[in-house]
């Protein structure tokens, strides 16, 4: 780690101290490395107007029953390699031995990125403002988190374990609580991992909370939240409700005690897997729900509400490895309509928190129909022994039938053409799909096309994006077989908007380009990394990656 000099320490209310690495009083300005770690003697404070940053690796030991006050604005901002660490200064690591971080109506742009909190009482107290919160580890506290009185933070791809109580406390709060990670919390058995009480709502979306000892989520007082794609199992309950609205939607909720129980309470419940609850799987839940009706998409049992109860087939829960296998029933079953607005690919967002990439080891350039047959090209194969066509009556391609097979090319960086004529079909409107086939005997499906024997392109057709790593400029291409509004957006790994290229333009029939030059929306380059470019063309949306290398 590099050493640097402390930037400014203000001096205000009462005299702040830093002498051998000790810290107490108000602070504002920068606290840099060279003095680190910092002994917490007395109460921090930020105060109004004021703004403090921490640079990456600065470690802060907190004495017994110390907080940090922020009423001001804070940049805590570490890295991968070298976070932030808020620490209690003694070495059993116990939990509750110093007292947290207040944020008392600090101003919205406060963040904490790439943080470390362990033995507080609580890690965070969220009061009426709100903070970013992302890539940072909660461990060890009495409780992580604490939203209150109107709070509405984005907390992202934090990991909270071992927390005693709860890892996130939700009271009269509106949190967006998303891909974060819990494990082995709520060992007081006093409260549940995520707590939502007193009238709140926001969005728990695409989190996996696992080996807990309480609920996985706990509603009560009327509270609202949208809780969607979260995979939730070996909790003591998956998801408990007393006297509260919430909608469920896109959930795993598997091997717990409970799976879902809900006491005097609505909502809506659709589009689960809640399976192999070892008590019970369903207890108390709107009328409907659990009987079975009807059948998905992909052939299985489900209610009116289209919630099954299957095996999910993940990789290896004790190997912390919650994806769905190719076999998974999880796959594509999803509510069509993405409540949760994530970025799937395949007819419908698989359920649970983690939607999968299985797509085609052969790199398809496109897949149309044009002039009376089908065509692909590939931009390079991998084990590919060729494709089974497939014809179905309906998007969900549920009794689709091979019609033919078409040898591949192996392994080979080559472009590839391919083609194929169905002699069999009237007049009228079709489906297709590539079952693509490895040396090995393992499958991947391609997309599925609209098409009719008019030989029309009913679907708009998204050709991968070129070069692709870039460093200068990449290229995206489509074709619409109609006039059509168009919208293409580039969004970074965490979903936030980087670039808008296109909002909602009318385009017409025919061939499109439009090169990005790796700018944000102010103009700047942006930083190396993986990112999405979410090509919306009607009601049909195509997520592009892009690798971008400075």
């Amino acid at each position: 780690m590099r050493k640097v000099l402390l930037s400014v320490v203000l001096i205000l209310g009462f005299p702040s101290l830093i002498l051998a690495g000790n810290i107490s009083g108000s602070v504002r300005g920068t606290l840099s490395l060279q003095d680190s770690p910092y002994v917490v003697s007395g109460d921090l404070i930020v105060n109004d107007f004021d703004t403090l940053r921490i640079e990456p690796g600065v470690v802060f030991r907190f004495n017994r029953n110390v907080s940090f006050l922020v009423y001001g604005s804070m940049k805590v901002t570490g890295t991968l390699s070298d976070s932030i660490k808020f620490v209690g200064n003694d070495t059993t690591g116990q939990s509750g031995f110093w007292s947290g971080i207040y944020l008392y109506r600090a101003p919205d742009e406060s963040l904490f990125s790439f943080v470390a909190i362990r033995g507080a009482s609580v890690g965070i107290t969220i009061d009426q403002c709100n903070p970013d919160i992302s890539f940072s580890n909660f461990s060890q506290n009495l409780t992580a988190i604490d939203c209150k009185a109107g709070a509405v933070p984005v907390l992202t791809q934090c990991l909270f374990r071992n927390n005693m109580n709860a890892g996130i406390r939700v009271n009269g709060s509106s949190p967006q609580i998303i891909r974060n990670e819990f494990y082995y919390n709520c060992s007081s058995k006093i409260e549940s991992v995520i707590v939502y009480n007193t009238k709140s709502a926001g969005v728990i979306k695409q989190n996996i909370l696992a080996f807990n000892d309480m609920s996985g989520i706990d509603c009560s007082d009327s509270s609202s939240p949208k809780i969607y794609h979260n995979t939730i199992t070996n909790n003591e309950f998956g998801i408990s409700v007393q006297n509260s609205q919430p909608e469920i939607t896109n959930n795993v909720i598997f091997q717990n005690q409970n799976g879902l129980v809900m006491d005097n309470s609505t909502g809506s419940v659709s589009y689960n897997d809640i399976y192999g609850n070892s008590i019970q799987d369903l207890f108390g839940v709107p009328e409907g729900v659990g009987k079975n009706e009807r059948i998905n998409v992909r052939g299985d049992s489900c209610d009116q509400y289209y919630n099954f109860s299957k095996p999910p087939l993940l990789v290896n829960i004790y190997a912390f490895d919650f994806s769905p296998t190719p076999s998974s029933p999880l796959i594509d079953t999803g509510d069509p309509q993405n409540p949760g607005k994530i970025v799937y690919l395949g007819g419908a967002p698989d359920i649970g928190a983690i939607e999968t990439t299985y797509v085609l080891p052969v790199e398809l350039a496109f897949f149309r129909y044009k002039e009376g047959k089908l065509e692909w090209m590939t931009a390079g194969e991998k084990n590919n022994y060729g494709f089974n066509i497939r014809r179905g009556e309906d998007e969900t391609m549920a009794h689709a039938q091979q019609i033919g097979f078409i040898r591949g090319n192996g392994t080979t960086i080559r472009s590839n053409y391919y083609s194929y004529s169905d002699p069999s079909v009237l007049r009228g409107k079709y489906y297709y799909q590539l079952e693509q086939i490895d040396l090995d005997g393992q499958f991947h499906l391609s997309q599925v096309i609209e098409v009719v024997t008019s030989s029309i392109v009913q679907s708009p057709v998204v050709y991968s994006a070129y070069p692709n790593p870039f460093n200068s400029e990449t290229t995206f291409d489509w074709f619409l077989p109609n006039s059509a509004r168009v919208s293409l957006v580039i969004y970074n790994i965490r979903g936030r908007r980087i670039a808008t290229l296109l909002e909602k333009t009318t385009k017409s029939t025919g061939e499109h380009r439009l090169i990005w030059n790796g700018a944000n929306d102010s103009g700047q380059k942006i930083s190396s990394g993986v990112y999405y470019g979410i090509l919306t063309i009607g009601r049909y949306k195509n997520m592009i990656p892009v690798l971008y290398i400075q």
